[in-house]
């Protein structure tokens, strides 16, 4: 089962956001053309993390993201995000072992070859689990590469810091920020802190690494 969410008008976000997790339903809403290809985000749930869940997950890991990359910090690029469910041979792989990120890499290869997915950096592959998804960690993925791993049960951030690694940002930019309500700390930081909230936003200089790597993509190759 896939969902697709192309990217949407201001005013109508927070009713698509409402519709697209209700049980992962096939959802689509009219994007403007563009003349780049779409920046699409797969985001695959693992079939051990139930459908009651959905909403859930949405709110914490993904909503607030969409939104901030689609107003602030792609605002006018072409973006989707696309939620797939019980796909046979990727939403059921073993995961937990130091193999898993290249058994994850292999299906979601796999997968895009079937749908005739270019695997050319406007396609990103995110497979979300219940369990840490590796040894040691809650996420992985490999600066400018195409493919994720993060657990639904890691901080808010999760998605947003594993999709910022493939976009090309960086730990070393990221920071902590001071405000009336609290400190906070940007998507970023190499390790969630018990103390700090998050910002749920990237820095001014990750903001600004996402939109040069993004920026070169629609660049004609040489």
């Amino acid at each position: 089962m896939t969902m697709s969410i192309p990217r949407i008008r201001n005013k109508c976000i927070a009713a698509a956001f409402a519709l697209c997790l209700g049980g992962f339903l096939n959802t689509a809403f009219a994007a403007e053309p563009e003349k780049e290809p779409p920046l699409t985000f797969h985001i695959f749930a693992h079939d051990d993390i139930p459908d009651s869940e959905a909403q859930r997950v949405h709110t914490r890991l993904l909503s607030w993201w969409l939104a901030d990359m689609t107003d602030t910090v792609l605002r006018g690029w072409n973006i989707q995000a696309r939620i797939h469910r019980h796909v046979p041979g990727v939403t059921d792989i073993r995961y937990g072992d130091d193999r898993a990120y290249d058994r994850w890499k292999g299906s979601a290869t796999r997968f895009a070859e079937r749908e005739k997915l270019r695997i050319n950096g406007w396609n990103k592959f995110m497979l979300l689990t219940g369990a840490s998804p590796y040894p040691g960690t809650s996420g992985i993925a490999q600066h400018e590469g195409d493919f994720a791993l993060a657990s639904v049960n890691a901080n808010a951030a999760v998605v947003a810091h594993e999709f910022g690694h493939t976009l090309s940002a960086v730990h070393d930019d990221s920071k902590v920020r001071g405000s009336d309500a609290w400190w906070c700390e940007t998507n970023m930081v190499p390790s969630a802190s018990q103390i700090y909230r998050d910002c749920r936003a990237y820095s001014p200089e990750n903001q600004e690494r996402i939109r040069t790597y993004v920026t070169g993509l629609a660049l004609p190759s040489p």
